[in-house]
C-alpha cells in the first residue's frame, strides 16, 4: 500500500514538474524577447534624433539661403531705384546733348547764311588798335574753347550714359543669376528636407509598432507569471497534500494494526472457550450410562457444533469484506466508500480532491442526490474534517430527506445519519 502511495506521489511530482518547467522557460525567454525591442526601439530613437538632426541642419541652411535671397531682392530693389535714377540721368543727358547739338546746328547754320566766320585773321585784320586785336584774338579764342569743350563734354556724357546702362545690365543680370541659384538650391534643400521628413514619419511609425509589439510581450510574461505563481502553488498544495496522505496513511495503518491485535485476541478468546466446552463435554459423556451414550454423543456433537457456530460468527462480526484493489488507507472514510461503490477509482486523494480527480476520469458531478451515488462534503461542511473532507455513500433519498452510509466518522468505524445538501457534491456512476 506504501509503496503504491509513494509511486503516485512520484508520478504527480514529474507532472507537475513537467508542466512547471515550459513556464519558467518561457517566462525567461520573453524577457530576452523585450530586450531585443527595447533595444529595436533604442535604434530607432537613435535614428529620428540623427534624422531630426539633418532636418534642422537643412532648416538652418534653408533660412541661410532666404536671408540671402532676402538680401538679394533688397539689393535688386536697391538696383531698380539706382535704375530709375540712372535713366532720369539718361533722359537729362540727352536731353542736354540735344541742346548742345541744337546750339553747335544753329552756329553752323548761322556761319553759312550771315557769312560770320570767327578766326583769329579776321579778328586781327579788323582791330582798331593792338588793345583791341588783343581783346578779339581772346574772344575768338573763348569761343572755339567753349567749343571744344561742348564737343568733348557731349563725347563725356555720351560715353558715361553707355557705361552706366552696362553696369546697371551687368548688376541686374548678375543678381538675377545669384537668384536662380538661391531658387534652386532652397528647392534641392526643401526636397530634402521632405524626404527627411517622410523618414522621420516612418521611424516614429516602427517605433510606435516597436512599442505595441514590447507592451504585448510584457502583457504576455505577466500572464506566464502569474501561471507560473499558480503552478507552484499547486505545487505546493500538492505537497501538502502528499505530506497529510502519508500521515494519515501512517495513522490508518497503526488503527488497522491495532484492529487486527483486537480481532486476532478476540478469535483466540473464542476459540479457547470453544475447546474448554468441547472438554466439559466430552467427559461428562465418559461418566455415562452406555443407553445414554448415543444421546451423550449426538449431544456432545450437537454442543460441539454450536461452539464451533459460535466462534465463527464472532471472526464475521469482527472481520470486514473489502475490495482487493482498493488502495486507501484502511478504516478512513475514502476507504470506506471505495468498499462501497468499487467503480471508485483508486488514488483520487483526500476526500476533498475527489471531484477534481472524478471529473478527470470522465464521471458526472453535480449537486443532485441519488441513490448510489457519492457525496463528498467540502472542508468543515456539516462537521466533516477541515482540512482533508469526507465521503459517504447515499442509500437512500426521499421527500428532500437524504441517508448515508460512512466510514470513520465521529470515531465510528461504520455509521448511518441523515444529511442536507449544503457544503456538499455528488460523484455519479454514469
Amino acid at each position: 500500500m506504501k509503496k503504491r502511495i509513494f509511486a503516485s506521489i512520484f508520478l504527480s511530482s514529474i507532472i507537475l514538474t513537467t508542466v512547471a518547467a515550459p513556464s519558467i522557460a518561457v517566462a525567461d525567454t520573453y524577457d530576452d524577447q523585450i530586450s531585443q525591442k527595447n533595444s529595436e526601439i533604442s535604434n530607432l530613437e537613435n535614428q529620428q534624433t540623427s534624422t531630426q538632426a539633418q532636418i534642422d541642419t537643412l532648416e538652418s541652411q534653408v533660412a541661410t539661403i532666404n536671408a540671402k535671397s532676402d538680401e538679394v531682392v533688397a539689393q535688386q530693389k536697391v538696383l531698380a531705384a539706382e535704375s530709375k535714377q540712372l535713366k532720369q540721368e539718361i533722359a537729362d543727358l540727352e536731353v542736354r546733348i540735344e541742346k548742345r547739338t541744337e546750339t553747335m546746328k544753329n552756329q553752323a547754320r548761322d556761319v553759312q547764311v550771315n557769312g560770320q566766320d570767327t578766326s583769329f585773321v579776321d579778328a586781327v585784320l579788323s582791330a582798331d588798335s593792338l588793345s583791341d586785336a588783343v581783346s578779339r584774338v581772346q574772344a575768338v579764342n573763348t569761343f572755339i574753347k567753349a567749343n571744344n569743350t561742348l564737343i568733348e563734354q557731349q563725347k563725356e556724357d555720351q560715353e558715361a550714359v553707355k557705361a552706366k546702362e552696362a553696369a546697371n545690365s551687368e548688376k541686374i543680370e548678375s543678381y538675377q543669376k545669384y537668384q536662380v541659384q538661391l531658387d534652386t538650391q532652397k528647392k534641392e534643400l526643401q526636397a530634402t528636407q521632405a524626404e527627411l521628413a517622410v523618414l522621420k514619419t516612418s521611424l516614429a511609425i516602427q517605433q510606435a509598432t516597436k512599442e505595441d509589439e514590447k507592451e504585448a510581450l510584457v502583457k504576455q510574461k505577466a500572464e506566464a507569471e502569474a501561471e507560473q505563481k499558480r503552478i507552484l502553488a499547486a505545487q505546493a498544495a500538492e505537497a501538502a497534500a502528499k505530506k497529510a496522505a502519508e500521515q494519515a496513511e501512517a495513522k490508518a495503518k497503526e488503527e488497522a494494526e491495532a484492529k487486527a491485535a483486537e480481532q486476532a485476541k478476540a478469535q483466540s478468546n473464542a476459540t479457547t472457550t470453544s475447546t474448554t466446552e468441547s472438554a466439559v463435554t466430552e467427559s461428562n459423556t465418559a461418566t455415562s450410562t452406555s443407553k445414554a451414550t448415543t444421546t451423550s454423543t449426538v449431544a456432545s456433537s450437537s454442543q460441539a457444533t454450536t461452539s464451533s457456530s459460535t466462534s465463527t460468527s464472532s471472526v464475521s462480526t469482527t472481520t470486514q469484506v473489502t475490495d482487493t484493489s482498493n488502495t486507501y488507507p484502511v478504516g478512513q472514510c475514502t476507504w470506506f466508500v471505495k468498499n462501497r461503490a468499487t467503480w471508485v477509482g483508486n488514488r483520487w486523494g483526500n476526500a476533498n480532491q475527489w471531484p477534481a480527480s472524478a471529473r478527470a476520469n470522465g464521471f458526472r458531478v453535480d449537486n443532485s442526490p441519488e441513490v448510489g451515488s457519492v457525496v463528498v462534503f467540502l472542508n468543515g461542511a456539516q462537521y466533516s474534517d477541515a482540512t482533508y473532507g469526507h465521503v459517504g455513500y447515499v442509500i437512500s433519498v426521499a421527500n428532500g430527506v437524504i441517508t448515508i452510509e460512512e466510514g470513520n466518522y465521529a470515531g465510528q468505524s461504520y455509521n448511518v445519519r441523515q444529511i442536507t445538501t449544503e457544503g456538499t457534491v455528488f460523484i455519479h456512476q454514469n
